[in-house]
């Protein structure tokens, strides 16, 4: 992947939520040319639709690169590189269970690499929108009503956060 002449490499991770569980994710940092000055950095967490993966999202990284956030995409369970192939239960494949999947990311990456050094919520959540297609969107709903307790306002699947507290 490009943006601007510049080939564009993510950190390419591979973690654990539980003893039976491992996803795979990008995250990409923006260019040292970006942001243009008096942008406020930002992190877009991207979540893909069903069947689906985190490189659906390929065509519209290197324009948020631009704009000087950084990037996180990742598959989820069931999908794509994450190490459980297939619902083998469909009992099992629900939307809350996706949406708690999600909460494990927020925490893994952005909470532990939150500039405060805190394990709180509130401060590494700041300036963080999550932005979900098809499934995705479905996904972030229902973690909003699961871990920010309320309805969602924006529309569009957008999640937004900023300053810890849900807006749209």
């Amino acid at each position: 992947m490009r943006t601007d002449g510049e080939e564009l490499t993510p950190s390419l991770y591979s973690f654990s939520l539980s003893l039976s569980l491992s996803l795979s994710l990008s995250l990409f940092s923006p260019p040292l040319s970006s942001p243009p000055p008096g942008t406020p950095s930002a992190t877009v967490v991207l979540v893909h639709g069903w069947s689906a993966s985190r490189r659906s999202f390929d065509p519209v990284v290197p324009g948020l690169l631009r704009a000087g956030c950084r990037v996180l995409a990742y598959d989820q369970r069931w999908h794509g590189d994450s190490a459980e192939k297939g619902c083998a239960d469909p009992g099992a494949c629900h939307v809350a269970r996706l949406a708690v999947d999600l909460e494990g990311v927020l925490d893994a990456v952005l909470r532990r690499d939150s500039s405060s050094g805190s394990s709180s919520k509130e401060p590494a959540l700041r300036n963080v929108t999550c932005v979900g297609t098809s499934l995705g969107a479905a996904v972030l709903w229902s973690h909003y009503e699961l871990f920010r307790g309320g309805e969602a306002s924006g529309g569009g699947g957008e999640e937004q956060r900023g300053e810890g507290e849900a807006s749209g």
